[in-house]
């Protein structure tokens, strides 16, 4: 995380135990709707790109995204985001070879829940939702 600003120190880091594997894992409760890949298009570019060191080191270089909610927070240096908050990671492969993964983070209730409202989602290099 070494492209957020000072006061971002742990965004998207979880400290939480799994929340199972496969899109059926959901928290307790009725299921959240599925996330839409198209919420990428609403996001921009924050912070400069630089090479992971956390998910796959020397393999990817990474580009940070947000929508307006998210960066209105972190131009504040406030650390609760608001609801409708999408945080987004994605990878490059370091040889020009493709796409690798991308990770988004959607503030979707003020819970107290274990993830703290968030709903974290995983998406493939053909832009399938893999995981939340």
């Amino acid at each position: 995380m070494a492209a957020c600003s000072p006061g971002l120190d742990g965004v998207g880091v979880s400290t939480a135990g799994g929340g199972g594997t496969g899109a059926a894992a959901v928290d307790a409760g009725a299921e959240a709707p599925p996330f839409d890949p198209q919420v990428r298009a609403s996001l921009v570019p924050f912070g400069k790109g630089e090479e992971t060191s956390g998910h796959a080191p020397g393999l990817y270089d990474f580009a940070l995204f947000a929508n307006e909610a998210a960066r209105a927070t972190m131009a504040g240096g406030a650390r609760s985001f608001p609801l409708g908050s999408v945080l987004g990671i994605e990878h490059q492969r370091r040889d020009g070879s493709g796409k690798g993964p991308s990770f988004f983070m959607e503030k979707r209730s003020a819970s107290g829940d274990r993830f703290g409202g968030w709903r974290f989602v995983a998406v493939d290099t053909q832009g399938r939702v893999v995981d939340q």
